[in-house]
């Protein structure tokens, strides 16, 4: 290699090139290392005439056939014969249909003779098509004898006895433009049988889907990637949501068992909590019955005050909702908060053993309460009484003639419960990692994977619900569709590597989620502007959304759903450092330091849990050859991620960053500004720009941009709304990791950064 001509990187990184094969640079970095010649004029003429040479032996080969079967068909339409009254016409026409092959004449029923196939068009035209749609596809039967025969009557009739002849061969195509289908054929049966199969496609693809699981063998590597990689999704899911809550919700403590200041009437300021909160149309009020909910326990003539409303108030206080805030003061709401709490708690031990929905009611909000304040043994405590108190109210609530909005109250409000639950399990997960524990307790991981991915009631319409209420509950509706598609599809596909796995997995729940977007949704449900179409001008895609949500946020609601799937899913697969063939290692036998009890326990865990895989798994062999089964399954490199999973990621980032920019500046409807929606992109976009940092450097300038505009926007929120103020810190920790870990992307770095960090050295 002339020393003349640098490789890639050299050239890229404007190095002196040594000319090896690999050079200098390229060996101590470990990077590969290719040179690009460019091709002279003489080059590209000598390729070109060798592909010509190729295309014209070919058109030979393809004219040879051509010659050959016209000479077959002619010798064939020779020899036919007449047919006489008791022979089908299929059986005869062995020149279109059967191509002389008599070895096993059939009789056609009713039906088989129900199949037109114009056969007299076929011998007039010299046409091979048998079917055709208005869509496009075509069926054609093309002969492929291999070789010439004289027949005659009599050979027919001697063939019909000889068992032992071949049954010459047919080709069965199904056509759409390029694209083909061959299916061999070799006698009368095979070919009305796969005409009917290729028919029927044709005619109901749309409605009938391929039924491939049910014609493989799974693989044990599949069904256990399948396993680990949904809990990992689920559990991604409800880290963003906990990491949420700590950011919005209003901190608490202090004395608070007197009334705050400025308080008159304490039974109108609920009444009046309550009624913004509901007329919010805030997606999260979704968990009352609200006409039931105010005839029973806030409209009523009672002399005590409904611990149900009270634990209500307690939640709403601690809600983010601007509504709120006008009402008290953002420095109050945890004080109000936590008096409405200490009141629900006073009504509810007095009447601690009656069987109402009352007491259930408080109960459960009382646990919702806990887990804003990231009070865990409260929480539980609670939600164990609301869970007794429901199994005891269930059977009263069976009978047909009860109320529908009492029984929607009951079943919205399980559905709190079991998300409470979910909540506090992973704060406690969260807890333990912070205080120094490596391992959380495995009962209690297994429990919160049960309950996240855990059916629960569905939300249905009652009557009393306002219209806008109805659209939010069939947008929920349409959502756990979208969810339950996500589950069927990562078990529907094999892949017995855990690459393989992220990029299927991904490209299939985009084409789900674009298919729930165009199909499930309804035009009203959906924005008027593509999904992930970031090449809409800022100001066009601003004056979309406000014709499209002159009436309603559904739209952006669905929408959002999406691209938080889009996050959820690259958080869930992409890990936080750059991974280069990383593989798992795991030894049967503890650490070298086995002194370390946390080390030996982690060791001992992850033996456990593959083992428990492999009965899950039905894996048949020895522990040796499942380990390494499972070792060499589990390899990741971030670098083959990128086309697979990471562009759609960064569309979907720059598409939500608008509309969060929209919901921030709307004045009036809806609170649904949700900071965990920026929060996961900014982690998605932090751990792209570090995959993307050397590789592509203006890629990764133009993620580290949409990053400083996120960062921007929370700002702003901030500064416009109080109840946000609890996101100045992680704002601050945030930047701070930007300028440590993506420190080359600064404006001010040094262009020789050290790579030793990045690569495995």
């Amino acid at each position: 290699m002339s020393k003349r001509v640098p490789c890639n990187e050299c050239r890229e990184h404007k190095r002196r090139c040594t000319g090896e094969t690999p050079c200098e640079r390229c060996q101590r970095l470990k990077l590969k290392c290719v040179y690009t010649i460019k091709k002279s004029p003489k080059d590209e003429e000598y390729i070109q005439e060798i592909e010509m040479i190729e295309q014209i032996d070919q058109l030979r080969h393809h004219i040879a056939l051509m010659e050959a079967e016209i000479g077959q068909l002619s010798q064939t339409q020779s020899t036919t014969t007449t047919p006489t009254p008791h022979e089908s016409p299929l059986t005869t026409s062995s020149s279109t249909v059967t191509g002389g092959s008599m070895a096993s004449p059939i009789s056609l029923s009713g039906n088989d003779m129900a199949l037109d196939l114009p056969l007299k068009d076929f011998n007039n035209n010299n046409s091979n098509i048998i079917a055709t749609n208005d869509r496009g596809y075509s069926v054609s039967l093309l002969d492929q004898r291999r070789q010439q025969r004289q027949w005659t009557t009599s050979d027919v009739d001697n063939d019909d006895n000889d068992e032992s002849r071949q049954p010459l061969d047919w080709t069965l195509s199904v056509s759409n433009g390029n694209l083909s289908i061959h299916t061999k054929i070799h006698n009368h049966t095979e070919l009305l049988s796969n005409l009917q199969k290729i028919v029927t496609t044709l005619e109901f693809q749309d409605q009938v889907p391929a039924l491939f699981a049910t014609a493989t063998e799974p693989d044990p590597m599949s069904k256990m990637l399948h396993i680990l990689m949904w809990k990992r999704y689920g559990k991604s899911r409800y880290k963003g949501i906990v990491k949420q809550m700590t950011f919005t919700s209003r901190a608490t403590g202090g004395d608070h068992t007197i009334v705050p200041s400025n308080v008159v009437d304490i039974s109108a300021l609920m009444r009046r909590l309550i009624f913004e909160y509901t007329h919010c149309q805030q997606y999260m009020h979704l968990s009352l019955h609200c006409p039931t909910f105010m005839r029973l326990f806030v409209e009523c003539d009672r002399r005590d005050l409904s611990p149900a409303a009270l634990a209500a108030c307690a939640v709403i206080c601690m809600m983010p909702c601007r509504h709120i805030v006008q009402i008290i003061d953002y420095e109050q709401c945890a004080d109000y908060a936590t008096y409405f709490a200490e009141r629900a708690k006073e009504e509810l031990s007095e009447r601690f053993d009656e069987i109402s929905l009352d007491v259930y009611l408080g109960y459960t909000f009382l646990a919702l309460f806990k887990v804003h304040a990231s009070d865990i043994d409260e929480c539980n405590r609670y939600s164990d009484f609301a869970e007794r108190m429901r199994h005891l109210l269930e059977p009263m609530y069976q009978d047909k003639n009860q109320d529908p909005g009492e029984v929607a109250l009951l079943h919205r409000a399980s559905n709190v419960v079991m998300k409470v639950r979910t909540l506090a399990g992973m704060m406690m997960i969260s807890q333990q990692k912070q205080k120094g524990y490596k391992d959380a307790d495995a009962d209690l991981y297994s429990s919160v994977y049960k309950r996240i991915h855990e059916r629960h009631f569905d939300l249905e319409i009652v009557e009393g619900d306002s219209p806008e209420e109805q659209r939010y509950i069939r947008a929920f509706q349409m959502m756990r569709v979208l969810r339950d598609e996500a589950h069927r599809v990562v078990h529907s596909f094999q892949s017995s590597n855990l690459m393989n796995f992220i990029g299927v997995f991904g490209h299939q729940l985009e084409m789900v989620m674009r298919l729930w977007y165009k199909e499930t949704l309804e035009p009203d449900f959906r924005l008027s502007a593509p999904l992930f179409d970031d090449t809409i001008p800022e100001n066009v895609f601003m004056d979309m959304l406000e014709k499209d949500c002159q009436t309603s946020l559904v739209p952006i609601l669905t929408t959002m759903r999406i691209y938080g799937e889009c996050f959820v899913m690259c958080r869930s697969h992409l890990p936080n450092t750059i991974v280069v063939n990383h593989r798992l290692k795991i030894n049967y036998l503890p650490p070298e330091d086995s002194e370390d009890e946390q080390k030996r326990l982690k060791h001992q865990r992850r033996l456990g849990k593959l083992m428990r895989l492999r009965q899950m798994i039905e894996f048949e062999g020895t522990d040796e050859e499942y380990l390494q089964t499972v070792f060499g399954a589990l390899v990741l490199d971030t670098r083959d991620l990128r086309h697979s999973l990471l562009d759609i990621t960064v569309r979907a980032a720059v598409c939500t960053l608008r509309i969060q920019k929209f919901l921030l500046r709307r004045q009036r409807g809806v609170c649904l500004f949700d900071p965990r929606i920026p929060l996961d992109a900014l982690e998605v976009l932090k751990r792209m720009a570090k995959i993307y940092m050397y590789d592509d450097k203006q890629f990764a300038l133009q993620v580290r941009s949409v990053i400083d505009d996120y960062l921007s926007m929370l700002k702003d929120a901030v500064e416009m709304e109080p109840m946000y103020r609890r996101l100045e810190t992680k704002i601050r920790d945030f930047e701070a990791e930007i300028q440590e870990e993506l420190a080359p992307l600064n404006p001010w770095a040094n262009v020789d950064q050290d790579l030793s960090a990045y690569v495995d050295i």
